[in-house]
Protein backbone atom coordinates (compact mmCIF):
# COMPACT_ATOMS: atom_id res chain seq x y z
CA UNK A 1 0.00 0.00 0.00
CA UNK A 2 1.14 3.07 -0.57
CA UNK A 3 2.13 6.28 2.22
CA UNK A 4 0.43 9.46 2.28
CA UNK A 5 3.79 11.19 1.78
CA UNK A 6 4.10 9.29 -1.16
CA UNK A 7 0.64 10.24 -2.75
CA UNK A 8 1.73 13.70 -2.02
CA UNK A 9 5.00 13.30 -4.06
CA UNK A 10 3.26 11.28 -6.88
CA UNK A 11 0.29 14.55 -6.96
CA UNK A 12 2.91 17.12 -6.93
CA UNK A 13 5.82 15.56 -9.60
CA UNK A 14 2.26 14.93 -11.84
CA UNK A 15 0.57 18.08 -11.04
CA UNK A 16 4.04 20.28 -11.62
CA UNK A 17 4.33 17.97 -15.47
CA UNK A 18 1.31 19.83 -16.26
CA UNK A 19 2.84 23.53 -15.64
CA UNK A 20 0.89 23.82 -11.97
CA UNK A 21 3.78 25.06 -9.40
CA UNK A 22 3.54 23.69 -6.03
CA UNK A 23 2.80 26.30 -3.20
CA UNK A 24 5.82 25.92 -0.56
CA UNK A 25 4.53 24.96 3.03
CA UNK A 26 1.08 24.00 1.74
CA UNK A 27 -0.65 21.07 -0.74
CA UNK A 28 -1.78 23.54 -3.06
CA UNK A 29 -0.44 24.30 -6.70
CA UNK A 30 -0.52 27.94 -8.39
CA UNK A 31 -1.52 29.38 -11.55
CA UNK A 32 -1.51 33.04 -12.80
CA UNK A 33 -0.87 33.85 -8.88
CA UNK A 34 -3.20 31.89 -7.75
CA UNK A 35 -3.09 29.12 -5.22
CA UNK A 36 -5.47 26.51 -5.12
CA UNK A 37 -5.51 24.27 -2.48
CA UNK A 38 -5.75 20.47 -2.07
CA UNK A 39 -6.14 18.00 0.81
CA UNK A 40 -5.25 14.01 0.67
CA UNK A 41 -8.43 11.72 2.24
CA UNK A 42 -8.89 8.01 2.78
CA UNK A 43 -11.83 6.43 2.81
CA UNK A 44 -11.85 2.82 4.33
CA UNK A 45 -13.99 1.58 0.84
CA UNK A 46 -12.11 3.18 -1.64
CA UNK A 47 -8.53 4.46 -0.36
CA UNK A 48 -7.04 7.57 -1.14
CA UNK A 49 -9.12 10.44 -2.80
CA UNK A 50 -7.83 13.55 -3.72
CA UNK A 51 -10.05 17.09 -3.12
CA UNK A 52 -9.62 20.09 -4.83
CA UNK A 53 -10.85 23.25 -3.02
CA UNK A 54 -11.90 27.23 -3.98
CA UNK A 55 -11.64 28.91 -0.63
CA UNK A 56 -12.16 26.53 1.97
CA UNK A 57 -15.14 24.90 -0.43
CA UNK A 58 -14.77 21.29 -1.80
CA UNK A 59 -15.22 21.71 -5.03
CA UNK A 60 -14.64 18.18 -6.98
CA UNK A 61 -12.85 14.59 -5.26
CA UNK A 62 -11.09 12.39 -7.65
CA UNK A 63 -10.49 8.93 -7.13
CA UNK A 64 -7.90 6.39 -8.87
CA UNK A 65 -9.85 4.53 -11.72
CA UNK A 66 -7.35 1.16 -12.61
CA UNK A 67 -4.79 2.45 -9.79
CA UNK A 68 -4.47 6.02 -11.90
CA UNK A 69 -5.64 9.21 -11.00
CA UNK A 70 -6.77 11.11 -13.63
CA UNK A 71 -4.27 13.88 -14.14
CA UNK A 72 -5.33 15.99 -16.43
CA UNK A 73 -8.78 16.55 -15.27
CA UNK A 74 -7.43 17.19 -12.48
CA UNK A 75 -4.98 20.37 -13.41
CA UNK A 76 -7.74 21.48 -15.60
CA UNK A 77 -9.94 21.90 -12.24
CA UNK A 78 -7.65 23.83 -10.86
CA UNK A 79 -6.71 26.01 -13.80
CA UNK A 80 -10.29 26.60 -13.97
CA UNK A 81 -10.42 27.74 -10.26
CA UNK A 82 -7.53 29.93 -10.64
CA UNK A 83 -8.53 31.38 -13.97
CA UNK A 84 -12.05 32.12 -12.32
CA UNK A 85 -10.45 34.27 -9.41
CA UNK A 86 -8.48 35.94 -11.86
CA UNK A 87 -11.15 37.30 -13.81
CA UNK A 88 -13.37 38.28 -10.96
CA UNK A 89 -10.49 40.24 -9.47
CA UNK A 90 -9.66 41.61 -12.60
CA UNK A 91 -13.65 42.83 -13.19
CA UNK A 92 -12.94 44.45 -9.79
CA UNK A 93 -9.87 46.81 -10.36
CA UNK A 94 -9.89 47.13 -14.08
CA UNK A 95 -11.63 50.57 -14.92
CA UNK A 96 -14.07 49.36 -16.84
CA UNK A 97 -15.02 46.54 -14.44
CA UNK A 98 -15.09 48.99 -12.10
CA UNK A 99 -17.75 50.95 -13.87
CA UNK A 100 -19.63 48.22 -14.90
CA UNK A 101 -20.20 46.36 -11.24
CA UNK A 102 -20.99 50.08 -10.01
CA UNK A 103 -23.46 50.41 -12.54
CA UNK A 104 -25.02 47.18 -12.10
CA UNK A 105 -25.39 47.35 -8.52
CA UNK A 106 -26.92 50.99 -8.93
CA UNK A 107 -29.68 49.42 -11.10
CA UNK A 108 -30.29 46.97 -8.58
CA UNK A 109 -30.64 49.59 -5.74
CA UNK A 110 -32.44 51.63 -7.95
CA UNK A 111 -35.34 48.73 -8.31
CA UNK A 112 -35.46 47.85 -4.89
CA UNK A 113 -35.78 51.30 -3.45
CA UNK A 114 -38.18 52.23 -6.23
CA UNK A 115 -35.97 55.56 -7.07
CA UNK A 116 -36.11 56.84 -10.48
CA UNK A 117 -36.94 59.71 -12.99
CA UNK A 118 -40.36 60.43 -10.92
CA UNK A 119 -38.72 60.33 -7.26
CA UNK A 120 -36.48 62.74 -5.45
CA UNK A 121 -33.82 60.58 -4.69
CA UNK A 122 -31.32 58.84 -7.62
CA UNK A 123 -28.45 56.75 -7.11
CA UNK A 124 -25.80 56.45 -9.72
CA UNK A 125 -22.56 54.69 -10.10
CA UNK A 126 -19.07 55.47 -8.78
CA UNK A 127 -16.72 55.99 -11.30
CA UNK A 128 -13.86 55.28 -9.60
CA UNK A 129 -14.10 53.35 -6.66
CA UNK A 130 -15.03 49.73 -6.41
CA UNK A 131 -18.88 48.50 -4.60
CA UNK A 132 -19.44 52.52 -4.20
CA UNK A 133 -22.46 54.40 -5.47
CA UNK A 134 -23.23 57.78 -5.52
CA UNK A 135 -26.73 58.77 -3.96
CA UNK A 136 -28.56 62.02 -4.11
CA UNK A 137 -31.48 63.39 -2.50
CA UNK A 138 -32.79 66.84 -4.39
CA UNK A 139 -33.99 69.68 -2.62
CA UNK A 140 -37.38 69.20 0.07
CA UNK A 141 -38.62 70.24 2.93
CA UNK A 142 -38.21 68.60 5.99
CA UNK A 143 -39.91 69.15 9.10
CA UNK A 144 -37.34 68.94 12.08
CA UNK A 145 -38.55 65.59 13.06
CA UNK A 146 -38.51 64.15 9.46
CA UNK A 147 -34.90 65.90 9.41
CA UNK A 148 -33.69 64.10 12.42
CA UNK A 149 -34.93 60.50 11.18
CA UNK A 150 -33.45 60.95 7.76
CA UNK A 151 -30.13 61.98 9.26
CA UNK A 152 -30.49 58.81 12.01
CA UNK A 153 -31.09 56.60 8.89
CA UNK A 154 -28.06 57.70 6.83
CA UNK A 155 -26.04 59.28 9.13
CA UNK A 156 -23.61 55.68 9.90
CA UNK A 157 -22.34 55.76 6.43
CA UNK A 158 -21.86 59.71 6.59
CA UNK A 159 -18.33 60.53 6.69
CA UNK A 160 -17.14 61.99 10.25
CA UNK A 161 -18.28 65.56 10.87
CA UNK A 162 -15.72 68.12 11.27
CA UNK A 163 -15.58 69.73 14.40
CA UNK A 164 -14.71 73.67 14.91
CA UNK A 165 -13.31 74.59 17.81
CA UNK A 166 -15.33 76.18 20.51
CA UNK A 167 -14.24 80.35 20.95
CA UNK A 168 -12.45 81.01 23.78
Amino acid sequence: MTSRKDLEALVTRNLAASGLAPVPGQFAFAHKGQAVALTLDESPYTGYFLTVHDRGRAVRQFRPRAGHYDWGIIAAIIVEIAESRVQHRQAWTSPEGVRENNRRIAEELTTITGAGPESRLSIEPSSAVPGKVRVKLSEIELDPVSVMRLYAAVSHVLPPAKRKPAPG
